[in-house]
């Protein structure tokens, strides 16, 4: 099967290029489009993200990157269309695609229901099929008209996601009686500074919390 696959997929151990991996590794042909590679928005700006407007800002700021990938999808000939996220994915686009294509649309959105309203909602309508983190916001994805949407839970890799062995050194930089994982918004770490008085780690998370003026 020959997948257009839309999504962040240029570091090692993102979802994306994880789902990449093993697409080619199923005997998929994979013409694979990283849409963070054409910013939508100063880096700046990604903190509102939460916010019901943010989608209107993007929708006004990636012309040029849809135009990419619309030639892109356009000259492989898809069968299938997979977006993880797509949040600079403009519905006109997939329409178009699918319109060129006839491939259908899957839409993988992993971060319901918090942006469900900032974003989801107003992409999702594009794509024939939904996978959502969230049970709870299926119904919501059905009242606007998605007739397909399923929850997708996570999962690991085990190539990636395994046991390893430390040496003492290591152990010396990385022990912490607590491990956070994650990308650190400024939610984040107001809710991390509760955690202050446990060991948080000597790398990263603990230079963060001394910069970082809220909480």
């Amino acid at each position: 099967m020959k997948i257009l696959f839309i999504s962040p997929c240029s570091q090692p151990y993102q979802n994306g290029s994880l789902v990449l991996k093993y697409l080619k590794r199923l005997g998929h042909e994979v013409s694979a489009f990283d849409y963070r590679l054409h910013p939508a928005l100063p880096a700046g700006n990604w903190p509102v993200l939460k916010s019901h407007w943010v989608y209107p800002f993007i929708y006004r700021a990636i012309p040029v990157q849809n135009q990419l990938l619309i030639r892109q999808g356009l000259d492989f000939g898809p069968d299938l269309i997979l977006t993880i996220k797509g949040e600079s994915v403009l519905p006109q686009t997939i329409y178009e695609l699918k319109r060129h294509t006839h491939a259908p649309a899957i839409l993988w959105f992993p971060d319901d229901p918090q942006l469900f309203n900032a974003i989801s909602r107003h992409i999702a309508p594009a794509y024939d099929i939904v996978l959502t983190n969230s049970r709870e916001v299926i119904p919501r994805y059905q009242a606007l008209g998605v007739k397909k949407v399923y929850w997708m839970g996570f999962a690991c890799d085990p190539e990636v996601h395994r046991r390893l062995e430390l040496t003492p050194q290591e152990r010396e930089l990385y022990g912490a009686d607590i491990c956070f994982i994650g990308a650190c918004y400024p939610t984040r770490l107001k809710l991390l500074r509760h955690l202050a008085d446990f060991d948080l780690g000597r790398t990263g998370i603990v230079p963060w919390l001394a910069r970082y003026p809220g909480g």
